[in-house]
């Protein structure tokens, strides 16, 4: 469906977003968390280097420890 909002009137994409927010505010605060890490996840992303730059970076800290 989010591919299709830039098709949409404005109007309708701030309706969509309203009642989406609206229904989510209304969940118990345990599910607009599993909600919220769902939504990070689904942008969360780190090139192999990043990701090999970090594994180092724990590697070393936890050596000097």
């Amino acid at each position: 469906m989010i591919y299709l909002l830039p098709f949409f009137a404005r109007e309708v994409k701030d309706y969509l977003y309203e009642v989406k927010l609206e229904k989510a505010l209304k969940m118990p605060p345990i599910e607009r968390v599993a909600l919220a890490e769902l939504i990070l996840a689904s942008i969360d992303y780190e090139g192999d280097r990043i990701r090999q730059s970090w594994i180092m970076e724990v590697r070393d800290r936890m050596k000097a420890v």
